[in-house]
């Protein structure tokens, strides 16, 4: 039987325009939920009941060109497409999956038997095995969940950053950085790291600056395994100089400086062992100092952009 069939279970799209182009795209999710039951014509007695469902998808894309070609001529043109999946299909595929799984499972609970019994280790069991453990780690609109995060891992990242303060034509530079990252919960991570890079101006400074990094972590979606996140913490700061060349510059061969950081990210948690994440955030440093020139009342800061990977070695 159909118990259900939901629509606008999920909808969405994306568009942009520019100078009188567009192009969009739209989508929209229904399911449909079948079950299925065995029933003893001996006794009577239900023997085994399962459940499918099988979402419905419809895709609609467009583009258009609204232009003047020349004086008073306008140009207009409009173009697209809609796909539906076909009701029907979908509903046969939500039966013979709900099949599937009545006899797979009634094999694996004694309710009948194989007529090869080493066909309990055939490649259609154990891929249906696999689809039922990772269908349990799903919610109700098919995202991964996680019970627990991984609760130590080593993190290695590397990125860009540009130096923003009293001097102009900023040099985009690259930076490196290692550390570790405790889960404290879903929620809440904490984390220490490392980094090393240079921060400089066209025609004025270069200098190569080494950080420790203590941040807090906030999981805006600490359910899933795709979730973006809000972090704070603070870093002291050594520098390097290589040498001043404005006479206005302090000529300290090195110096220690305090910073604020704030940022957002996006961490995907592969698996218990890997996790990728990207991250821009911003460094405030507590001094105007940092390129050698306090001028001005705002303090130095930069902008600095890095994508990562986590190996948890402690799950």
């Amino acid at each position: 039987g159909i118990i259900s069939y939901e629509t606008n279970v999920i909808t969405g799209g994306a568009g942009v325009k520019y100078f009188g182009s567009s192009a969009s795209g739209q989508y929209r999710e229904d399911r449909v939920t079948v079950y299925l039951r065995a029933v003893s014509t001996q006794n009577g007695r239900v023997l085994k009941t399962v459940y499918t469902t099988k979402t419905i998808l419809s895709q609609m894309v467009d583009a258009g060109l609204f232009q003047f070609v020349d004086y008073q001529n306008l140009l207009e043109v409009e173009t697209g497409y809609t796909y539906n999946e076909p009701v029907d299909f979908c509903v046969t595929e939500a039966i013979q999956k709900a099949v599937e799984s009545l006899i797979i499972e009634g094999v694996e609970d004694g309710l009948w038997q194989l007529k090869y019994p080493q066909e309990m280790y055939s490649t259609a069991i154990i891929r249906y095995n696999k689809e039922k453990l990772d269908s349990g780690r799903e919610d109700e609109l098919g995202n991964t969940v996680i019970d627990n995060r991984p609760l130590l891992g080593i993190e290695l990242s590397a990125g860009l950053q540009q130096y923003s303060g009293d001097y102009p034509d900023p040099l985009m530079k690259v930076f490196g950085g290692a550390g570790i990252k405790l889960n404290w919960n879903n929620d809440w991570s904490l984390g220490a790291a490392v980094r090393y890079g240079r921060l400089g101006a066209a025609n004025a400074f270069d200098n190569l600056f080494g950080s420790l990094d203590l941040s807090a972590y906030y999981n805006l979606i600490p359910r899933y395994d795709l979730t973006p996140y809000l972090t704070l913490g603070g870093e002291i700061m050594y520098k390097k100089e290589n040498g001043a060349k404005f006479p206005m510059q302090t000529s300290e061969a090195s110096k220690y400086y305090f910073a604020v950081i704030s940022g957002v990210g996006l961490e995907y948690t592969i698996n218990k062992t890997v996790g990728l994440n990207i991250e821009l955030n911003n460094h405030y440093a507590l001094s105007d100092e940092l390129d050698g020139m306090p001028h001005g009342k705002l303090n130095d800061y930069f902008w600095a952009a890095k994508a990562g990977i986590t190996i948890y070695i402690i799950k």
